[in-house]
């Protein structure tokens, strides 16, 4: 029922006529990474490779595992218009013991295997300096046979220069070809680190020279709203630099490491400090080129 909901928005979004979407119009992206827009400019791809390395180490503990593993996807976006992006992911791993994975927060493999697919469409209907809304759905299918559908509201709030800050409300849907087993979450995709991020995502980035940019992030996430032990708070931080490549050409190089589980309320009802959970942490390597095709 929600999925076609959600499809029934994005047309809806996409309908919107060109002349009413008013305010911020980009001829190229800016160098500074917090006054990029919410989507690409007019005819802009961007093309990156997204590396993260995972660690699980609870071999005593609540989940009783040990494990290393590692995530790798390449993929990218691009801007058909100033406000329709749209994205895929063309090559997915997991490598090692284990990969953290949008739709499944720990999915043991034995040396590789394919990671998660995925194809996706934003709908920018707001841009102002300030302020950015969009809708957005993305259609998902990992090595588990897991078929998914991801759709949110995401939001850039804005002070030109200085700070981004990212937020929103996102959700997915998923259903296990195999089993039929489907659940709900208050989840969201992320890249880097990969994994499942919170449904509603507290995004800071600060910059700090021109191509210079250090981030912060937590946010409010369920994996399963049937399963209250599900609730989920997340703790990152990263770290980025942009080079300009002439030609109106830029490059992010970004480092990351993510907590994805920090806060686990159902590991004790009444220690708070009992509901930390560092056992799993991820270390983030994002490269990204940006490419104008337009005239």
């Amino acid at each position: 029922m929600l999925a076609p909901l959600a499809a029934v928005a994005v047309v809806t979004f996409a309908s919107t006529s060109y002349a009413q979407i008013t305010g911020r119009k980009l001829d190229k992206l800016p160098v500074e990474y917090v006054d990029r827009p919410l989507t690409l400019p007019k005819m802009t791809l961007g093309a990156g490779l997204d590396v993260s390395f995972n660690h699980f180490e609870d071999g005593d503990g609540f989940f009783d595992i040990d494990a290393n593993g590692a995530n790798i996807d390449i993929g990218g976006n691009f801007g058909i218009l100033d406000d329709i992006e749209v994205e895929a992911v063309v090559l997915s791993l997991v490598t090692e013991d284990f990969g953290v994975m949008p739709m499944s927060t720990f999915e043991a493999v034995d040396g590789a295997d394919w990671g998660t697919a995925r194809v996706g469409v934003t709908v920018r209907f707001l841009a102002e300096d300030v302020v950015e809304m969009a809708g957005r759905f993305r259609f998902l299918v990992d090595n588990n046979a897991t078929i998914g559908f991801n759709a949110g509201l995401p939001i850039r709030l804005r002070a030109p220069g200085i700070l981004r800050f990212d937020t929103g409300f996102n959700f997915t849907g998923r259903v296990n070809a195999r089993s039929d087993d489907g659940s709900f979450g208050i989840t969201d995709v992320n890249t880097n680190p990969s994994g499942p991020e919170p449904g509603i995502p507290f995004r800071f980035n600060f910059q700090v020279i021109e191509q210079l940019f250090i981030g912060l992030n937590s946010g409010l996430g369920v994996l399963d709203v049937e399963n209250e032990d599900t609730v989920y708070f997340p703790l990152g931080a990263s770290i980025g630099g942009t080079v300009d490549l002439g030609d109106d050409m830029l490059l992010d190089i970004i480092g990351a490491v993510n907590f994805p589980l920090f806060g686990l309320p159902a590991l004790s009802d009444e220690d708070l400090d009992a509901s930390v959970f560092s056992e799993l942490w991820q270390i983030g390597l994002t490269g990204k080129v940006y490419v104008p095709l337009g005239e």
